[in-house]
């Protein structure tokens, strides 16, 4: 894997290197990487193959000048034998590279399109050596070529892979046509131009070449016989260079899908504990922005400590997803930009290494992650022996029966597996490579119940033993091993706690939100109080109870002094008929009885008041009643503001004053 810039080869090994002895066959990761030493002889190896088509073009000089010029006809054995060398030597030299460099495809591809187009410029520098017009030919076809790479690159429409018309795409996603969907959803190709342009630049070189060495031969500065050669040489040359522009002319495939940049901050953060990004999972300031800077995830920060559980919950679109992969792979999250700091037992978990250690964290995303091949080779990562065994044994928890493990092995295919059967192998590879960290989406997603009860009963083993899971679900077995809980709502945190004191809270109809003591704070409190009006003719709601709530913001940010670390508040919420109920906890200094009457008597004579009322004063006047307390030492504001049920007339609405709102 390339990497990304501004990231560290990870140097030391993952915690859970020293644990692999507990194991019976050690499994390790090694990201995807590309060795300056498979590069240096994937170049040598092409090299040597244009040499050999030069070598063969070369030939032409010596089987027209001998055999059709001279009649020396006995030759042509002799020199047919000596040509079937460069022909050897283009098959040896091409299966040495495929065998040598196996895995590395893309790798191999791109530096043969370089080192061709760098054998067909320097084929062009020996012939203007020759003769400055026998290189102009070559040159005048690169120089179309290069134009047309860029132009076409540049402005030309992409060719898609297939034109569907409309009553085939009814027949693709009826799910009757999987062949179609795989057309229509490969990528585009190049430019219809671009290929004729190619093509139209080494015709022109042929003809070129052709010309120059004719009228040279003419005036008897060469041979008739080495117009052949020329003409072959020149057009291998412009092909080779064409060919290489056509690559840079496009995306490269294995950074076009990558994020737009990564940041991953190397000092911790001055409020980190040093024992906290030690001893555990730590995520501070984590950001996720669009191209067009707009906040997928906002500063999201927690510390998950080891043999615990964390349930991630949310609404729809709340960002759990794009969390989890934000924090084991920032860089495959394409177009978007990426930063924060994401440490595990101290090692920036963003960082990639192409040397062995042991698996720091597994991702399951809903949809399992399976490679085309076997169901045994998935499931133990290609280990054979005691190791495939112990694999299989885990299987067997999930699942229960040695048939359906013994089935899910012996699939030629994992794709061919149902639904349940791929979620129960991925499962079971995660708990066999034995990561201590663990994040898993939506594992009910095409989950049998008995999958999932043995899942979290397994779960608590692992926590035994210091894995640590973070878990996205509404699955009522795994919420309930859950140790903490973190509420996402449009990609910002709203709240963070022990997951039975949230339990509690929630089932009384109480729900939290947790920001800094700071205005900029606003927008995210105003997103996470609109989200509790989701009903049609809401929007008064939502603007009265997002007025007060912001006034209590700007109320409780009046007495943050200095520059020091950043405070937290927090807000709770909670509907009744006819109203409902604010509370704002933060670490101010209690409202004294006579601030309380000066804004209440600010709020009356509102109408006569010039300018803007002060936060409290306003507080008292767009709400039913407030309430100022001291809660466990912590200043507490509690405010009653009337709503109303929009499916309701306004006769019937009632509020708990007995007046008809709305």
């Amino acid at each position: 894997m390339q990497h990304s810039p501004g990231l560290k080869t990870e140097a030391g090994a993952a915690p859970n290197d020293a644990a692999a002895g507990d194991r019976d066959s050690p499994v390790f990761v090694k990201d995807r990487s590309m060795p300056a030493w498979a590069q240096v002889f994937s170049y040598i190896f092409s090299i040597g193959h244009g040499a050999c088509l030069i070598a063969l073009a070369v030939m032409a000089v010596f089987f027209q000048s001998i055999v059709g010029m001279r009649g020396e006809t006995i030759m042509a054995p002799l020199l047919g034998a000596i040509g079937l060398v460069p022909v050897l030597g283009v098959l040896v030299f091409d299966v040495a590279q495929a065998k040598a460099l196996a895995g590395h495809r893309a790798m191999r591809r791109k530096t043969e399109l370089r080192a061709r187009a760098a054998t067909g410029v320097l084929a062009v520098v020996v012939l203007a050596m020759v003769h400055p017009l026998l290189g102009l030919a070559p040159a005048l076809g690169m120089g179309i070529a290069w134009v047309t790479c860029a132009l076409a690159g540049r402005f030309a429409p992409k060719e898609p892979m297939w034109d569907f018309l409309p009553q085939e795409a009814v027949s693709i996603v009826s799910g009757r046509d999987d062949a179609g969907l795989r057309l229509a959803q490969a990528g585009a190709g190049h430019p219809v131009i671009l290929d004729t342009g190619l093509k139209v630049a080494v015709l022109l070189a042929f003809l070129a070449a052709f010309s120059g060495s004719g009228w040279l031969t003419a005036q008897g500065v060469f041979n008739v016989s080495a117009m052949a050669s020329i003409a072959l040489i020149s057009i291998w040359s412009v092909h080779a260079a064409g060919q290489f522009f056509r690559l840079q002319s496009q995306a490269d495939p294995d950074t076009a899908r990558q994020a737009r940049s990564v940041q991953a901050l190397d000092e911790l953060d001055e409020f980190l504990e040093p024992e906290a990004a030690r001893d555990g999972f730590s995520v501070r300031n984590l950001n996720v922005h669009t191209a067009q800077a707009q906040g997928l995830l906002a500063d999201v920060s927690f510390d998950l400590q080891p043999g615990k559980i964390l349930g991630l919950r949310g609404g729809n679109f709340a960002g759990k997803s794009l969390l989890m992969k934000a924090l084991i792979s920032p860089q495959d999250m394409a177009g978007l930009s990426i930063s924060g700091f994401v440490s595990l037992y101290g090692i920036n978990l963003w960082h990639r290494s192409a040397t062995e250690r042991g698996v720091p964290a597994m991702l399951l995303p809903a949809r399992p992650v399976l490679l085309p091949t076997s169901g045994s080779n998935n499931l133990a990562c290609f280990e054979q022996g005691p190791s495939l065994d112990r694999a299989r044994d885990i299987l067997k928890q999930l699942v229960f029966t040695a048939d359906t493990v013994q089935h899910i092995c012996d699939a030629k295919n994992a794709y061919a597996l149902s639904t349940s059967e791929q979620k129960a192998l991925a499962f079971a590879r995660a708990l066999f490579l034995r990561p201590r960290l663990f994040l898993i989406d939506r594992p009910e997603d095409g989950a049998s119940v008995p999958l999932l009860g043995a899942l979290a009963d397994r779960m608590q083993q692992e926590c035994r033993l210091g894995a640590s899971f973070i878990v996205a679900t509404e699955n009522r077995a795994i919420l309930e091993i859950c140790d903490t809980f973190l509420m996402l709502q449009n990609g910002r945190m709203v709240d963070f706690g022990p997951a039975e004191e949230i339990r509690a809270r929630m089932s009384a109809g109480w729900i939290r939100f947790v920001a800094d003591r700071v205005l900029d704070s606003e927008e995210s409190l105003d997103s996470w109080l609109c989200a509790q009006f989701r009903r049609d003719g809401d929007e008064t709601n939502r603007r009265n109870v997002c007025m007060v709530a912001n006034e209590m913001l700007a109320f409780s940010c009046q007495d943050v002094q200095g520059l020091g670390q950043t405070q937290t508040l927090r807000f709770e919420f909670k509907h009744f008929k006819g109203h409902c109920v604010l509370r704002m906890i933060d670490g101010g200094p209690p409202v004294s009885t006579g601030a309380l009457q000066k804004a209440e008597k600010e709020a009356a004579s509102a109408d006569d008041v010039v300018g803007r009322l002060t936060p409290l004063a306003a507080i008292t006047r767009d709400s039913q009643s407030i309430d100022v307390r001291l809660e466990g030492g912590q200043r507490a504001i509690e405010v009653e503001i009337a709503t109303y049920d929009p499916r309701l007339t306004g006769a019937e609405q009632e509020t708990p004053h007995g007046v008809a709102v709305g």
